[in-house]
């Protein structure tokens, strides 16, 4: 998921650039760059193919293709959960990371596919994990707006108020891309309203910023400060996409 070019004006280019890179990075990865049988075949959902590689020619569970990705990785990309429960019981390493230092979790998570969140979690999968933007499989539920993994993340001790690199938490990830479901179920986790990126962005500038007036709206009555100064001195109100927002802050 990227910044759309308005939304990215004005914040600085790391805001910009981590949102953009981190939050897209599996857009890069297609089926067709697979280069050798095993990834195809994980990939492809061909699971006869895979388990007499597997099992007849003795394929590693755990190779990296060129793109650094594990078999298990283009299966849980691409929603295969036969497969992708094939291979972890067959040792494939559910920590393996890939493309952008993401895991397993971090690809169901942003695939927005529950079932394989439920299978990695049950085996395992830490909630915990990072990936090389710093972003949490939480970071990208949300940003996501899958509230049901939203919802099975944090019950399993996945912190609602964990910072990437650039500082963001998911309730930075929610209301920037306006998923106020996942905004108010965070609030119940007890997340942080007022929490500021490495720009001095608290959650309200950046759903203000965007645009998104019932996220505004919510985080206003649910003690977001408005008179909040980022980095540029702005508060959540001068940044705000146009009057209507802007007059959220008034009323």
């Amino acid at each position: 998921i990227g910044l759309t070019r308005d939304q990215g004006q004005g914040w600085g280019g790391s805001f910009a650039s981590a949102v953009s890179g981190a939050l897209g990075a599996t857009e890069a990865m297609e089926v067709a760059a697979v280069d050798s049988d095993i990834w195809r075949l994980a990939a492809n959902d061909l699971l006869d193919g895979l388990k007499r590689l597997v099992e007849e020619e003795g394929a590693d569970v755990n190779g990296k293709d060129s793109q650094g990705c594990s078999p298990l990785l283009w299966a849980i990309k691409n929603g295969h959960p036969t497969v992708a429960k094939y291979l972890l019981e067959h040792g494939a390493d559910i920590e393996g990371s890939g493309f952008g230092g993401m895991r397993s979790l971090h690809f169901a998570c942003n695939g927005a596919k529950e079932n394989l969140v439920i299978l990695l979690i049950d085996n395992g999968a830490d909630v915990g994990s990072t990936d090389d933007a710093g972003n949490t499989p939480l970071h990208w539920a949300c940003a996501r707006g899958i509230l049901n993994i939203v919802i099975r993340l944090v019950e399993k001790n996945a912190n609602p108020n964990a910072a990437n690199n650039q500082g963001a938490t998911p309730m930075h990830r929610a209301a920037l891309f306006g998923a106020i479901a996942c905004v108010k179920k965070l609030v119940e986790f007890k997340a942080k309203v007022d929490q500021t990126d490495a720009e001095g962005n608290t959650p309200l500038h950046l759903a203000s910023k965007v645009g998104f007036e019932v996220v505004v709206s919510f985080l206003l009555a649910n003690g977001a400060n408005p008179a909040a100064k980022n980095k540029q001195q702005k508060t959540p109100k001068d940044v705000a996409l146009n009057k209507d927002i802007a007059a959220l802050f008034d009323s």
